[in-house]
């Protein structure tokens, strides 16, 4: 990685003024209006910046940087897309956050104006999207009030939406753990070490799937892809004798 070369702070404070104080949501540029778009793109922007200060912060300065442990994260999808599946099951989807039960009031957290590690905004984020974004009439996501829902606006608005629920920035040098997912007992060991609770605005059906930051797909289906491809040539040597291979043919 090459994290080093870029001046992170001044990148993230600059990230950190697209959050427009009236509205919650992002704006792209200065001087420009909010956009729900911006949702994803600068939020994700964000939660990477945190990933790369934490690990840091965590391991030798010259070390090599991957931003994404991947069976790390895809443990944490695994915990997340549980305690989604457990909030669908509840017959009371219109319950507010803050009425949960012990169950699962562990894995799922009322979001506040200061709650959530990212460095943003997240509780305004939210109510951004849900109550200016979205077109309650229609169904789908827009830029913002008075235009058009498109599928643009409703993919990086769910996505920003789900970078404002979910993400996690946890050091990515711990080791991974193990556990049973029907065990109920391991599941909770592992929130307590590892998942802080979604960051939820507004009812329990609001919540979604966590996204991956750097690359904008479901975790899980992101863990499919990976365990594809790498079965595939994908080392130097290995391509470099393909290509010849090829040629010869």
């Amino acid at each position: 990685g090459a994290a080093d070369r870029c001046n992170l702070r001044a990148h993230e404070q600059w990230l950190q003024r697209r959050q427009m104080k009236l509205e919650g949501g992002f704006q792209g540029r200065t001087n420009k209006l909010v956009d729900s778009c911006y949702s994803f793109w600068q939020g994700a922007s964000l939660a990477m910046c945190e990933m790369v200060r934490r690990h840091s912060t965590s391991v030798a300065v010259d070390s090599c940087l991957d931003l994404y442990d991947m069976e790390l994260h895809f443990q944490q999808a695994e915990v997340a897309a549980h305690s989604v599946e457990i909030a669908a099951d509840r017959d009371g989807l219109e319950d507010d956050v803050v009425d949960l039960d012990d169950n699962l009031s562990s894995r799922i957290q009322k979001v506040s104006d200061t709650s959530g590690c990212l460095p943003f905004n997240q509780h305004a984020l939210q109510r951004y999207i849900l109550h200016c974004a979205q077109s309650v009439e229609n169904g789908g996501l827009r830029d913002k009030p008075g235009k058009p829902r498109d599928f643009y606006h409703s993919c990086y608005s769910l996505s920003g939406l789900s970078i404002a629920q979910s993400c996690k920035t946890i050091p990515i040098t711990s080791t991974p753990l193990a556990f049973d997912l029907q065990g109920e007992d391991d599941v909770a060991a592992t929130l307590d070490s590892r998942w802080t609770g979604a960051q939820v605005y507004g009812d329990l059906d609001n919540l979604l799937e966590p996204t991956s930051a750097v690359y904008n797909i479901g975790l899980c289906k992101l863990r499919n892809a990976i365990e594809f491809f790498r079965t595939l040539p994908n080392t130097h040597d290995e391509l470099t004798d393909l290509f010849v291979e090829k040629r010869k043919s």
